[in-house]
């Protein structure tokens, strides 16, 4: 029996796919702990998984930052430099606390801090990838939020989609020097690149969508299985009405 952390980071399209996982990892007779927001500890008491709240601590439904993050020109850069990489080291304390006697750590593709908390706790690590436009493949060519123009250049092939992640590896390169700064305090490498290439475990990758969405590429990591979608439906929950929910009703 493995001691497994999941550490999902978003909306309830984050967590779901999880929780489906964490839910039959149970089954099998591991032990499962939940590190995620904090607004999503009641639901997680509810299956009675053990929790940890994970920082930064938001609310999916504060309007104004999702309208911010949802952004086409600036949604991005703001999730990924001020939000996540803002806050790498309160995320990395919440890890950590979250990960003692662990066995293995499965981060969200957001979870940047779960490099570290691998390499510091000697952790096996598993990424996840829940859409096939995060998998940076020049085989698949896709159209960015922010660089809506790529559209009208996609049929150019491979050779212009290699030098599309150049320019994104340069730009998202700029963004890292607050998480290489976090990497050499903790007695790390600090070269690492938690975003693009090195944001794959070499143990495992999990390519949680359906081939519907797209199919498994050349160039997509060696470690990366495709599961497919996980559907978490609530069916699994204690089955029980919750305290107080029969009278109001």
């Amino acid at each position: 029996m493995a001691k497994i952390v999941f550490a999902p980071y978003g909306s309830l399209g984050d967590l779901h796919p999880f929780l489906a996982l964490a839910i039959e990892m149970r089954q099998r007779g591991h032990e499962v702990v939940i590190c995620t927001l904090e607004v999503y500890r009641e639901k997680i008491d509810t299956l009675g998984f053990k929790f940890f709240p994970l920082r930064p601590d938001i609310s999916p439904d504060d309007r104004e930052l999702a309208r911010e993050m949802m952004d086409t020109r600036n949604g991005s850069e703001k999730i990924v430099r001020e939000l996540m990489l803002g806050n790498i080291r309160p995320m990395f304390d919440d890890l950590m606390k979250a990960t003692e006697d662990a066995d293995v750590l499965i981060a969200g593709e957001i979870v940047f801090a779960s490099h570290s908390v691998a390499e510091k706790r000697k952790l096996k690590l598993i990424t996840t990838t829940l859409a096939p436009i995060s998998m940076f493949s020049t085989y698949d060519s896709n159209v960015y939020p922010n660089a809506q123009f790529l559209k009208y250049f996609n049929f150019l092939g491979r050779p212009f989609h290699r030098i599309v992640f150049k320019g994104m590896r340069k730009v998202i390169g700029s963004w890292l020097d607050s998480y290489k700064e976090f990497r050499r305090e903790i007695g790390l490498n600090e070269d690492h690149n938690p975003i693009i290439d090195g944001k794959f475990s070499d143990l495992l990758h999990l390519a949680m969508f359906s081939e519907i969405l797209g199919k498994s590429q050349p160039d997509w990591h060696s470690s990366t299985v495709q599961t497919g979608f996980c559907f978490y439906d609530g069916q699994k929950d204690l089955g029980v009405m919750p305290e107080g929910l029969e009278e109001f009703l």
